[in-house]
């Protein structure tokens, strides 16, 4: 096995499926192994005219070309013989990917896969060696499953290459995996810390026994003895990789509602502790536990669910050491779970701040185990592992584009937008360069859909205008951004508007080495009604993009405090990119957003924001709230306070006795005295465990939400004039006590659109000081609760 290549596996996919193994390989253009070996005939499932035998021709001119998914390409060595590798060499190999299988037979009829959704480079017209574990066969075969253009399969040059030895050099697992979004996880270092490695360091890291590489570099080893050290929140020692992005610089963080997540992993478990003989390969991961994982407890491989750890049985007699694959794809809040590319199962699930895991999560511990000691371990070995998020978004019908022109380019010219090509593109240098795109007559658009160049590691940001007459122009978005998690076609919606003329203004992107540049690889552009909604805002960490000129906030052991805000015009933003804050964020300025943080409080307020004016606090999830004192996930005192998108599940730790449990809440007294006006409250979900015998010690939520105005809750002092005008909209609200919603005070409050889910013993607590409450009739109430707890008003609420 050769030296893996990472520039080319960072574009390795998984899409399909295939059965018993899946070897990882390496492709290098131009290659040539040597010990070629004979080729006696070839055939094809069927051609265009471009037959089989052109690719035995040495002519890269010619080729043999086949369209659909699953179509193949059959060569017979006349005799079983060793092959160690081949080389191919693609039709339009340098403009466009192809994704294809390599599989072999001793009879033509009986086939194992060697080589899986493998990828071309697309940078070349030149043969590319494909390098695998060494077979012995007489038949190869190569499948395909289309390009990035169309779905043909197109080759012009073939090779088949006999033993290299199946092994090779390799120095680190970076140099088997492609590491680039992840980081490891260890089972050494501190207690409660252990040693954790991130990328950039991780690409020349190894640590043997724990994280090492197999003798013959074609799987990583990952160990992990039950004498390990373990997180705080797991009793259980780990060697295991945590997805991340943006080159292993951003913890992953991603929704099951939104978009198609996949991870495929071709692995084997080698070993399992004594006594508990268990261990996790391959997980799902939520903001706050696992979601669903493949776990082996001696013979019995389980894929689990979030309630029961024996869910679906895969393999009630597997043998250490067997290779298979696990695959789980999950999209539309649902997970499907795959063993050796066939679906075992199907869970119901709405997530968020979700990431993949892959590794040796060893389920014992020197407590249960027996000897506690490094030889007492559980292991796994790793020969693939791919991971893709496909966001979902492409361009409805699209209008026809009769011309194209832009501001200026370098070389990288604006029809290379339009040619179906994602490695081409249209570059500019500058704020305020554009590309314009004419329709050939004035023609209602209600959106465009642009790829980026490098779009999966940077944010664009642009406006997008509209012209009847190519001079007087509108704009439709003003300071757009990509979502910088895609180098697919991204959807960008507007009001349906008549136009001629489509125009992207670029005002560069968030990269350290190249801000001022515009690249669009492709555009598209879209009548009424015939496009996806566009990306927006969802629930939980992740589901809000980081702004350029966001300050970058990193794990933090304690309190984080913010002192520094922006203006009304331009908030400054706090942006934790999936990063962890333990002990709980302060706000004290005006001007500022928080987002994309995972809050561990570990003291009674999660975020906290003092009297303060025009703070928003979205998408964070917020957990390890205790006592002593009110527990509230969220407090807040100031105009202008939006709360919107965040989570917190289950939030309180501990027995909180006799404290008031509450998601959000807010009064005016002495020490607090701002009344707040001006509140949206949107989309969050916090719910707790159902109590319905209202016992101290469970951590329920007593209040959703609790706003207390002027001399009102035996409070004291403040502002006079009382809160007033405030929206508590499309929120999922999980309380188990007196009541969800307990308005002391407030005027002017809509609440509308929500879900309660709880079961209090009323929905809503209105007192005499609150006037202008609307509880409207769109809101979704469970039967948990004894009643509403005031009028309904009928109809629909304010957007």
């Amino acid at each position: 096995m050769r030296r893996l290549y990472r520039a080319l596996l960072a574009g390795l996919l998984a899409l399909g499926i295939s059965a018993v193994y899946h070897p990882l390989a390496s492709a290098s253009a131009s290659a040539d192994p040597g010990n070629r070996l004979p080729v006696t005939d070839v055939v094809a499932s069927t051609d265009d005219g471009n037959v089989a035998a052109n690719t035995l021709d040495g002519d890269l001119s010619t080729r043999w070309s086949a369209e659909g998914d699953g179509v193949w390409i059959r060569y017979d060595l006349g005799t079983a013989q060793t092959i160690g590798s081949t080389s191919l060499a693609w039709h339009q190999g340098n403009t466009r990917t192809s994704t294809f299988d390599v599989e072999v037979s001793d009879d033509g009829s009986s086939w194992t896969p060697v080589l899986t959704e493998k990828r071309t480079s697309g940078t070349t017209l030149q043969p590319e060696n494909y390098d695998f574990a060494d077979v012995t066969a007489r038949y190869l075969r190569v499948v395909g499953h289309g390009n990035t253009t169309n779905d043909w399969t197109s080759i012009t040059e073939t090779a088949v290459y006999g033993a290299d030895g199946n092994g090779g050099s390799c120095t680190y697992p970076a140099d088997v995996l492609d590491l680039t979004n992840w980081y490891i996880g260890l089972p050494i270092g501190d207690e409660e810390s252990p040693t954790n490695v991130e990328q950039p360091e991780l690409d020349t890291f190894s640590i043997d026994p724990w994280f090492t590489t197999t003798e013959n570099c074609d799987a990583v080893r990952f160990r992990s003895a039950v004498n390990g050290v373990t997180t705080s929140g797991s009793s259980y020692p780990r060697s295991e990789l945590r997805e991340m992005t943006d080159s292993g610089q951003t913890k992953a963080s991603w929704n099951s509602t939104s978009g198609t997540h996949t991870m495929v992993i071709d692995q084997a478990i080698t070993d399992l502790p004594q006594d508990k003989p268990e261990v996790v390969a391959g997980q799902i991961h939520d903001s706050d536990d696992d979601v669903s994982v493949f776990r082996l407890e001696g013979e019995k491989l389980y894929v689990t669910s979030p309630d029961d750890s024996n869910h679906h049985l895969v393999d009630d007699n597997y043998e250490l050491g067997t290779r298979f694959q696990a695959k789980f794809v999950v999209s539309n809040d649902e997970i499907k779970t795959y063993y050796n590319g066939e679906l075992q199962t199907t869970l119901s699930e709405e997530f968020s701040g979700a990431y993949f895991k892959a590794g040796a999560y060893t389920q014992a511990n020197c407590g249960n185990s027996s000897p506690c000691s490094d030889d007492n371990y559980g292991q796994v070995e790793i020969y693939g592992l791919n991971v893709t998020h496909d966001d979902g978004a492409s361009p409805g019908t699209s209008v026809p584009v009769t011309d194209v022109v832009a501001s200026t380019d370098d070389g990288n010219v604006a029809a290379n937008t339009l040619d179906g090509d994602l490695n081409t593109r249209w570059s500019a240098e500058g704020d305020g360069v554009w590309i314009r795109y004419g329709l050939g007559e004035v023609t209602t658009v209600g959106s465009v859909a642009l790829a980026w160049h490098d779009g999966d590691s940077r944010r664009a940001t642009f406006d997008v205008r509209l012209s009847e007459d190519g001079s007087t122009w509108t704009t439709v978005l003003s300071r757009a951004t990509s979502s910088g998690t895609t180098r697919g076609l991204e959807t960008y919606d507007f009001a349906d508007t008549p136009a001629r003329y489509v125009q992207i203004v670029g005002h560069g992107n968030d990269s350290p080495d190249s801000a001022g540049w515009t690249s669009i690889t492709e555009a598209a552009v879209s009548a009424p009604g015939d496009d996806p909604p566009p990306p927006g805002q969802s629930l939980g960490v992740g589901g809000v993009a980081t702004p350029p000129g966001a300050i970058l906030v990193p794990d933090q052991d304690s309190r984080y405090e913010i002192e520094s805000g922006g203006t009304a015009a331009d908030p400054e933003v706090y942006d934790c990119r999936g990063n962890t804050i333990r002990g709980g964020v302060r706000i004290e300025a005006d001007h500022v957003v928080i987002q994309n943080c995972y809050v561990d409080a570990e003291q009674q307020y999660g975020i906290y924001s003092d009297n303060n004016t025009d703070v928003t606090i979205q998408n964070n999830d917020i957990k390890g709230v205790e006592g002593p004192g009110d527990l509230n996930a969220i407090t807040f005192f100031g105009d202008r306070h939006k709360i919107l998108y965040n989570t917190a599940v289950n939030f309180v730790t501990g027995d909180p006795g006799d404290s008031h449990t509450d998601f959000i809440q807010t009064w005016v007294s002495d020490s607090h005295p701002v009344a707040s006006d001006d509140v949206q409250i949107r989309g969050n979900k916090a719910v707790g465990p159902a109590n319905p015998d209202r016992e101290d010690s469970i951590p329920s939520i007593h209040q959703w939400l609790m706003a207390e105005d002027y001399g009102r809750g035996g409070n004291s002092g403040g502002n006079t004039d009382g809160m007033r005008n405030w929206i508590v909209a499309d929120n999922e609200m999980g309380d188990s006590w007196n009541q969800s919603i307990k308005l002391d005070g407030p005027d002017d409050v809509s609440i509308t659109r929500n879900d309660f889910v709880g079961s209090s013993t009323r929905v809503m607590e209105v007192t005499s000081a609150s006037t202008g409450v609307e509880f409207y009739g769109d809101n979704r109430v469970g039967e948990g609760y004894g009643s509403i707890g005031m009028t309904v008003t009928p109809g629909d609420g304010p957007p």
